[in-house]
């Protein structure tokens, strides 16, 4: 049997039916399946959200994904306003017990897959940034303005002025010759 044949064979006979949860009165559809792009996007964005500098905020981790369960899972609408402010976003739907309820009706496979991804990612995010691999690339982030800075020095070098420097040395050193590496003989 093909793919297609499959699919299409199987579609109408299997529905995954979002689940309706009800708070206080209110009516609140929760997906029961996250396509496997949402959930990519949902961890990377989780993430990188919760990112101070190189570091990664535990508690931001936490309220990040809980608050994405809300945005990814739930028919509730939030609008550019509500997102901007995601603490107090966060702080009104766990207060009125959305967070709970709607993490609540994921089936826990969903959930528990998401939470596996999500912490393997932030572990992941940690080793990476406790390796030598972020000094290395910062070290090759600097490297074309300090190449210009040496090029600059070259530029400007003075030959008098390291000769006069070099003389300087030498009187230093009671007129020993300063060019050489054998142990100083008295």
């Amino acid at each position: 049997m093909k793919y297609n044949e499959l699919v299409e064979k199987l579609q109408d006979k299997v529905k995954v039916e979002d689940k309706v949860v009800n708070i206080l009165g209110t009516e609140i559809k929760v997906k029961q399946y996250l396509p496997i792009n949402d959930a990519i996007d949902f961890v990377q964005i989780a993430i990188q959200e919760a990112r101070e500098g190189r570091e990664l905020n535990q508690v931001k981790l936490d309220m990040y994904f809980q608050l994405y369960m809300v945005y990814f899972f739930s028919d509730i609408e939030f609008s550019d306003e509500d997102k901007a402010d995601p603490y107090t976003t966060y702080d009104n739907l766990y207060k009125l017990g959305v967070i709970d309820k709607v993490i609540t009706a994921v089936p826990k496979d969903q959930y528990n897959c998401l939470f596996n991804w999500f912490n393997q990612s932030v572990g992941a995010e940690i080793r990476s940034a406790n390796s030598i691999v972020p000094a290395i690339d910062r070290w090759v982030d600097q490297l074309p303005k300090q190449m210009e800075q040496v090029g600059e020095i070259i530029n400007n070098f003075d030959p008098a002025k390291y000769q006069n420097v070099v003389d300087f040395a030498t009187a230093a050193n009671g007129g020993r010759n300063i060019n050489t590496n054998q142990p100083v003989e008295e």
